[in-house]
């Protein structure tokens, strides 16, 4: 419970304390999407299919405060340095370093034990991920023209 606690702080403080590239509007409205992303995926793999989950088997009220408390603030970390007009490599590699973040974190919550599986694997996990933040970033570039588009 101590990584939960610490992951929780870290997270919210680097959102919170960066310098930001994104707009208010940006933050909230992707930070919303990257919410409801998580956690119909969350629910659907883990209440339907029983793969993997949060502290227990269930819906639990611990398992939204970690998505409530986790998902957003990463979201707003991965996109503020995402680098959207640079070369496809650099995004590539910036992708890619956030997936093998990701799956080390995911592993530590394993460890830790507030998160299990169920059948689910790291792999699984490592293959998702890559597509999980360019969704991410294409919910951004949409929001982005949804503004530009209501400002004209």
């Amino acid at each position: 419970m101590i990584f939960l606690i610490v992951s929780i702080l870290i997270f919210n403080v680097t959102a919170y304390f960066i310098p930001k590239r994104l707009t208010k509007l940006e933050m909230y409205s992707s930070s919303l999407f990257a919410l409801l992303f998580a956690v119909i995926a969350d629910k659907f793999l883990d209440l339907k299919y029983n793969l993997y989950g949060y502290f227990k088997p269930g819906l639990e009220w611990q398992t939204f405060v970690v998505a409530i408390s986790i998902y957003p603030s990463a979201n707003i970390i991965f996109l503020n340095y995402y680098p959207y007009r640079t070369s496809f490599l650099k995004k590539l590699v910036y992708v890619a370093g956030w997936c093998v973040f990701t799956v080390f974190f995911e592993w530590a919550s394993i460890k830790s034990g507030y998160f299990y599986y169920n059948g689910w694997t790291l792999w699984y996990s490592a293959l998702c991920y890559p597509f999980i933040y360019l969704i991410l970033a294409w919910n951004l570039s949409i929001i982005r023209k949804l503004k530009e588009k209501d400002a004209s």
